[in-house]
């Protein structure tokens, strides 16, 4: 496994687990391909509390109102925060 998807990996997991504990859903029933509102019943809010959990936890900056409509499931989420953790 390369660096980049091991480290992908990283931040699946713990995006998992970052939405597991704020919406109450089992982490088992994280899965990467829900898509965040159908599957996991995110609500906006919700959706808020996560962004900014992950701006805190991995020091980056998601503008909500830019990704909003962008993000659909768990895997593009990680797919961000992996890019922009990236970018510094």
């Amino acid at each position: 496994m390369t660096s980049k998807a091991a480290r992908f990996d990283e931040i699946l997991t713990i995006i998992q687990n970052i939405i597991a504990d704020l919406t109450g859903n089992e982490i088992e029933d994280v899965d990467p391909q829900y898509d965040l509102e159908e599957d996991l019943n995110i609500t906006p809010v919700d959706f808020k509390r996560i962004i900014s959990t992950l701006n805190s936890y991995f020091d980056i900056e998601l503008d909500l109102s830019e990704i909003d409509d962008e993000i659909e499931t768990v895997t593009e989420l990680s797919v961000l925060v992996q890019d922009e953790s990236e970018l510094g």
